[in-house]
């Protein structure tokens, strides 16, 4: 399952998500990834979401495997593009 996002949060905002973004992430059984310009990271790792480098206004693609990929990715679509 895959869903494309735009990223909402301001770049002094990235730090404080992302630790939200993987514990959220953390909590599902399925495989998560997170991609930005053919880069390809474990949605569950932290240093690999912060090695994406994301900004504002960029599009990263979120990609879930397993019985509750669809709830994992609607979760994390919502902290991404939450306006800040």
């Amino acid at each position: 399952m895959k869903r494309i996002v735009e990223v909402q949060i301001r770049e002094d905002q990235v730090n404080p998500i992302a630790a939200t973004f993987i514990n959220t992430a953390n909590k599902y059984s399925s495989y998560i990834q997170i991609a930005q310009n053919g880069n390809r990271v474990n949605a569950k790792s932290l240093l690999g979401f912060l090695s994406l480098g994301l900004r504002k206004g960029v599009h990263v693609e979120l990609n879930a495997e397993g019985a509750d990929a669809e709830e994992s990715l609607e979760a994390l679509a919502a902290l991404l593009e939450q306006r800040g």
